[in-house]
């Protein structure tokens, strides 16, 4: 699962039903710039598991994403 969250963060939910915070601000390159439009970075998709934005024109490999997010846990 993926929830955006302001100022570019994700909360992401992975098969393992850990939660994690992603910052998506590290995602550089043309490919990502639509993200820093709110209309596209706020409408995330998950496809076989991979998050992807603009229609799968945009996405971010998983364990890329794992590797470079937080633990999240509810207090």
């Amino acid at each position: 699962k993926v929830k955006p969250l302001p100022d570019q963060m994700m909360l992401l939910t992975f098969n393992n039903h850990e939660q994690r915070l992603f910052d998506a601000t590290i995602l550089n390159g043309p490919a990502f710039e639509p993200l820093s439009k709110a209309e596209v970075f706020n409408k995330p998709e998950v496809d076989h598991g991979v998050v992807t934005w603009n229609e799968g024109q945009i996405d971010c490999a998983p364990e890329y994403m794992y590797e470079h997010s937080y633990e999240y846990a509810l207090v």
